[in-house]
């Protein structure tokens, strides 16, 4: 979410960046950690300590959120209007590699969508989650691809929000890596956008043109994303994305689950057209919802249309 934002700006943040005032970020983390407790409980995957809720019993749907979310982006709006209108679902929200509470011994290894979706299918192996119906918002709809490209047949549906599927990436994400590496840019990076005009100006930019819903940065914690020991993961999977989507494009159309696809034509994150409208057409099975005035976070300004599609892709198998 705000890595969105940052990537955009990132040339203009760069410039303005204190890189030689040694600032030390890791003693605000425990104090930011203190204000958002785990929601819910954890599996150990390969290593991982991987952290999820869990609500309601039947059909399962996994739900994976964006880049600098976590479960709290889906347990604000979605999940409590889905449980509500499809009690027959089970609903399991999990924060994915570099977010959230999850957390691994081998972070380096579990970077791009391909590798996150990997180790998902392991941990739904675990929980006993069987041919899911994944939805995957912006970065997390990468990921929820990248599930379908490894296991073609096993996801029961896809819904995809406003979903990362092309190669077109903001371009200064190419360049981010190398640059996080340097731990006096990291630190002092996480002290531009960590600033309450920041947050605020990021949350905007991510809802625009609508409305950030009221109590949802309160609920969200947008400074969990921004703990130094999770930001470099989370700022290496960006710079990944564009490399990853390259490899995973001429595979679409091996998809053989049901696709739903959603997206605002006022996305000013990822473009409707280059991603959304794009993707029903590599796709030759999948429908596609275009929201006229919705920016980039329809899951919670246009839920009745999100819940709608999840349901329409359960009963479509």
């Amino acid at each position: 979410m705000i890595f969105h934002i940052y990537v955009h700006m990132f040339p203009e943040i760069y410039r303005k960046l204190p890189v030689n005032e040694g600032l030390c970020m890791n003693h605000r983390d425990a104090e930011i950690e203190s204000h958002f407790p785990p929601e819910g409980g954890f599996t150990h995957i390969d290593g991982w300590r991987m952290h999820h809720i869990v609500q309601g019993q039947g059909r399962d749907v996994l739900m994976l959120h964006g880049a600098g979310g976590s479960t709290r982006d889906m347990t604000f709006t979605l999940m409590p209007h889905l449980a509500r209108a499809a009690p027959h679902m089970r609903l399991t929200a999990v924060d994915r590699p570099g977010h959230g509470w999850t957390s691994g011994y081998n972070e380096d290894l579990v970077v791009s969508p391909l590798e996150q979706a990997a180790l998902l299918w392991r941990f739904c192996d675990a929980r006993g989650i069987v041919d899911p119906l994944i939805l995957g918002q912006s970065y997390g709809g990468a990921v929820a691809l990248a599930m379908a490209v490894l296991r073609p047949a096993a996801p029961s549906g896809l819904c995809l929000v406003s979903a990362a599927s092309s190669t077109y990436i903001p371009s200064a994400a190419q360049g981010v890596e190398m640059l996080m590496r340097l731990k006096s840019i990291r630190q002092a990076t996480l002290a531009t956008i960590s600033s309450p005009r920041f947050i605020e100006m990021s949350m905007q930019k991510m809802f625009t043109p609508e409305a950030v819903p009221e109590g949802y940065i309160e609920h969200l914690g947008p400074k969990m994303a921004l703990r130094e020991k999770l930001f470099r993961h989370q700022m290496l999977q960006v710079s990944s994305l564009g490399k990853t989507l390259a490899r995973m494009t001429p595979q679409y159309q091996n998809i053989a689950s049901p696709v739903e696809i959603l997206h605002g034509t006022m996305d000013d994150v990822l473009d409707h057209d280059r991603h959304g409208l794009w993707l029903s057409e590599e796709i030759p099975h999948a429908g596609f919802t275009s929201l006229p005035g919705a920016g980039h976070m329809p899951h919670h300004t246009r839920v009745d249309d999100v819940t709608r599609a999840i349901i329409r892709t359960a009963l479509s198998r």
